[in-house]
């Protein structure tokens, strides 16, 4: 008996301190690292229409987050631009810009890529933890002989070229990313939410 009320006493005392939650032993749980972001880009007041997100998937499974202000509400929350953020060791880190307009509007994704296009360019950027490849061509629908060929690899925030090359521009346009030969989107556009 005497030993009962020793140990009711001390899960008293141990239930006071804790506030009776019974987490005596809670876990750490980790930040919210895009939600962080987002907080701060609403404090610092960097969009003028407020803040709009898509979390899609890297090639690699992990979450990445676009951000932007410039989202047409009338076609389904799709976006023209989106800074996209990776999480690295815990913190966001910027990895690129897309913009995507006109006839390549707006910013879609296929399979593990993100696809735009603009003034005659067509990009797909591939995305993984450790870096992100770019692809573009150059030149399309200009009717001129040759378009042209880049591979970028973006790797903690720098840019550099691994290929650069002239294509007939009938190929080019066979392998433009965003549009295919009867002007149908390859990707499904990304649809954005405000935040």
């Amino acid at each position: 008996m005497k030993n009962l009320k020793k140990f009711l006493a001390v899960l008293l005392v141990a239930a006071m301190v804790t506030g009776f939650s019974g987490n005596v032993c809670r876990a750490k749980t980790k930040s919210d690292v895009y939600g962080d972001l987002i907080k701060q880009l609403k404090k610092k007041e960097q969009f003028a229409d407020g803040v709009y997100t898509a979390k899609i998937h890297d090639a690699s499974g992990n979450d990445i987050l676009l951000v932007t202000d410039a989202v047409c509400k009338v076609e389904g929350q799709n976006a023209i631009w989106a800074d996209v953020y990776q999480n690295v060791n815990g913190k966001a880190e910027l990895i690129t810009t897309i913009v995507s307009t006109g006839s390549g509007y707006p910013i879609c994704k296929k399979g593990n890529y993100i696809l735009s296009g603009f003034h005659h360019k067509s990009m797909r950027y591939k995305i993984a933890s450790d870096s992100t490849i770019m692809e573009q061509i150059n030149g399309l629908y200009l009717n001129k002989k040759y378009c042209t060929y880049t591979k970028n690899i973006i790797k903690s925030g720098k840019m550099t070229q691994l290929k650069r090359k002239k294509i007939k521009a009938k190929i080019a346009e066979k392998m433009d990313y965003y549009i295919d030969k009867n002007g149908n989107m390859r990707g499904k556009p990304i649809k954005f939410s405000r935040k």
